[in-house]
């Protein structure tokens, strides 16, 4: 897995399925997870309906289903 850890819904979404849980791991040994979680609840309740439909394809990726 890559160093790199993601930012963005767009970063989460282009990882491979495979990644996501030792992407989290990483996230939470790093303190990055409450971040990105931040990031991604705040893109849900942007008015851009394309942000918030990767933000909400993110979280449910990542095993956080929005609903």
């Amino acid at each position: 897995m890559s160093l790199n850890l993601p930012q963005t819904s767009d970063e989460v979404l282009c990882l491979p399925d495979g990644d996501i849980p030792n992407t989290i791991r990483s996230l939470a040994d790093r303190r990055a997870l409450s971040g990105l979680m931040g990031k991604l609840h705040r893109d849900l309740g942007s008015q851009d309906d394309a942000l918030k439909r990767k933000a909400k394809a993110a979280l449910r990726k990542m095993g956080f289903p929005e609903d």
